[in-house]
């Protein structure tokens, strides 16, 4: 039982950590200078340990993650088409829409443009 009970903290501790991780994104979405060492800063926690637990937690390294957080969160923009594909990019953080359109394409499979045309919920 006490086993079991720990394990439930442990549980509670990584959704926790995870809260401020994207936390930390969200607030900082939009500039592109995004890393490892300011979310290290934002949650007071050394490299390694953000790696490690980052690793652990969504099998992604901490930039693979920022990405995708800002990936998911293009998507969600987009689908609302209330911004442009550029406005869009420098929301989350891309300073060249460009490159923005390559990464979504490369992740996605379909443009940013094809996306917002045709709705594709990914």
């Amino acid at each position: 039982r006490d086993a079991q009970e720990s394990r439930g903290l442990g549980d509670v501790y990584k959704r926790q950590f995870l809260k401020q991780i994207l936390a930390a994104i969200e607030k900082h979405m939009d500039n592109p200078d995004l890393s490892m060492p300011l979310l290290q800063a934002e949650i007071h926690i050394s490299r390694s340990m953000l790696y490690r637990r980052v690793k652990a937690l969504t099998g992604l390294s901490p930039s693979e993650f920022i990405c995708n957080v800002r990936m998911k969160k293009a998507c969600s923009l987009l689908s609302e088409r209330q911004y442009n594909i550029s406005e869009v990019a420098y929301k989350v953080g891309f300073n060249d829409p460009r490159y923005f359109s390559q990464c979504f394409k490369k992740k996605f499979g379909k443009a940013p443009s094809t996306f917002r045309r045709c709705g594709i919920i990914i």
